[in-house]
Formats: structure tokens, C-alpha cells, sequence
């Protein structure tokens, strides 16, 4: 028999016998999953397996029992016999996959197959900031007609170069922000990061779409790594709508940390404060105001 293995509906899986992770499958899909090395032996279901494993399972004990019947017999019957039960066997898997589709037609489930294709291109500007700047000056430009006009053009080769040119959000998430994982699934700082990951990047924003369904599949992974006696925990404890909402209501308590990287940015924000400015962040006046914001990257046009 096969080890703890688990499907999750984001096609990640958790193994207790470091057995390679790969995709459980309907032989019905995947006529291959039945000479799978990991489940070859599998030929009687039990109520640990999930639903996949058990049509498998049923499947190479039909498979098995037919040849050997058609060794010791010489009868055609014998093959008529096991191929109309495996015709069965379909028609049980295929009535309770519809079932399970109709009953979800809302599309409340899980958002992994339709956030799959969500992948919207992002522009990243970098604000200009130099340690030196005049505010009486912008202010200037701003009101006067030429700059406008000038302004509008600049924006608009701007964001249709941004357009043409902009960044995946997955990729730009991926390689600009620390991954959750099993064990982590916000990406805070860990004590042993302070000395072993010193230079770790930022958590991801969890924010967004792709990011939080990474949270949610972490934290079922997480669970099964905790519980490795539940087998198929998709199926026990998140196989519907209410149970993946009653987790998503838990995980709601649970917050990245307000900084995620084990030294903050404090040359920034002594610049934020002290720099050489006319104005700065640290006075008690409306100059003061505007200069506390004006770089906020919230007020970035992207």
C-alpha cells in the first residue's frame, strides 16, 4: 500500500513517506494512474482513501480478477463481464461528479480554477525621489495650463508604454515577495530567520487574489501535516462550500505582522523624516502633512 497521500484542490499534495507528489487521477481521465508505482498495489478501496483512489482501486481489482478468470476459464465471458463492470463503475463516478457540480452551480466554491487564469499585467513605477526638492515650484506647474497639457501627454505614453510592457502579477508577486508555506502560510518573520534568513524579502501581499488562495491551501496543508492520521483531508474537512467558508472565516483572525522583514528600512525613514528638505515629514504643519504623503507609494499612479 501507498503512503499518507493527499489531494488538494490546488493540486498541491502532502506526503508522510516522501513519496513523489503527483496528481491522483480517475483512471477514467488517465487510464496511466492505474500502473502508478506509488498506488500500484492498491486493489481493495478502504475508508481512508479518497473517492479517486477508491474507483482505481475497484478498477485493478476488476482488471486483475477478469484476467485471471480468463486465464483459468477461456471464456470471452469472463472479459464481457469485466468490461461492462468497469462500464459501471464510470457511470457511478460520472452521476456523482454531476451531482457534486450541480449542487456547487452557485460558484461559491473554491476560487483556485477560476483565480488560475487571473493573471493580470501590473506597472511597477519607481518614484523619483531626490533629497532635495521644492514644493512652491511643483505647485507652480501644477496650476499653469502648458504643464498640464504636457503632464496629460507625459501620462499617456507613460501608461501606454506600462501597458505594452507591465509584468505578470503572479511572476512579479513570486520574485519580489517571501512565499508562505506549510508551516508559514502568512510569511512572517520566524526567530530562526533572524540569524539563518537575515536578508529575507516581505511577505507577500495577502491582499490579493492568487496570494490568498496560497494562504488557504497552505493552511489545509498545514493541517494535514499536523494531523498525518487524517488521510485525504480535502474530502474530510474541506469537501464543501460551508467548510471552506467556516475556514476562511478562522484564517480571518491571523494577520501578517505589520513588518515582515527582520531589519525594517531605517535609512528611508530617517530620510522620511530628517532628510535635507525644505519641508519634512516630522513638522506639525501643512507643509509638514503633504510631505508625509507625497511619496507614499498609495499615491503612486501605476
Amino acid at each position: 500500500m501507498s503512503g499518507n497521500r493527499v489531494v488538494f484542490n490546488d493540486n498541491y499534495q502532502y506526503n508522510s513517506n516522501n513519496i513523489k507528489e503527483t496528481d491522483i487521477d480517475v483512471w477514467v481521465n488517465n487510464p496511466t494512474v492505474l500502473l502508478d508505482k506509488n498506488t500500484l498495489f492498491e486493489i481493495w478501496p478502504t475508508q481512508k482513501m479518497c473517492y479517486e483512489r477508491k474507483i482505481n482501486a475497484m478498477s485493478r481489482l476488476i482488471i486483475i480478477l477478469t484476467i485471471l478468470g480468463f486465464i483459468l476459464t477461456r471464456s470471452m465471458k469472463i472479459v464481457v463481464v469485466g468490461f461492462i463492470t468497469l462500464i459501471v463503475i464510470y457511470l457511478f463516478y460520472y452521476q456523482n461528479w454531476y451531482k457534486y457540480n450541480k449542487n456547487n452551480k452557485e460558484g461559491f466554491g473554491s476560487g483556485d480554477e477560476s483565480s488560475s487564469d487571473y493573471t493580470p499585467i501590473i506597472n511597477v513605477n519607481i518614484p523619483n525621489t531626490n533629497d532635495s526638492y521644492n514644493l512652491e515650484s511643483e505647485s507652480n506647474n501644477q496650476t499653469s495650463n502648458t504643464s498640464n497639457s504636457t503632464s496629460n501627454s507625459t501620462s499617456n505614453s507613460t501608461s501606454n508604454s506600462n501597458n505594452e510592457n507591465g509584468t505578470p502579477l503572479k511572476e512579479f508577486v513570486k520574485d519580489n515577495y517571501q512565499r508562505g508555506t506549510k508551516t508559514n502560510p502568512l510569511g512572517n518573520v520566524l526567530l530562526t530567520d533572524i540569524m539563518d534568513n537575515p536578508d529575507r524579502l516581505s511577505a507577500s501581499p495577502s491582499f490579493n487574489l492568487s496570494v490568498s488562495n496560497d494562504i488557504r491551501n497552505n493552511v489545509k496543508k498545514m493541517v494535514q501535516m499536523l494531523n498525518p492520521g487524517i488521510k485525504c483531508s480535502d474530502k474530510q474537512l474541506f469537501n464543501n462550500l460551508y467548510d471552506n467558508f467556516d475556514l476562511d472565516q478562522s484564517n480571518r483572525v491571523f494577520n501578517a505582522t505589520a513588518n515582515t522583514r527582520v531589519v525594517n528600512d531605517q535609512t528611508a525613514f530617517g530620510k522620511w523624516l530628517y532628510s535635507n528638505v525644505q519641508f519634512s515629514g516630522k513638522e506639525n504643519t501643512p507643509e509638514g502633512a503633504i510631505a508625509r504623503v507625497q511619496d507614499n507609494y498609495r499615491w503612486t499612479d501605476p
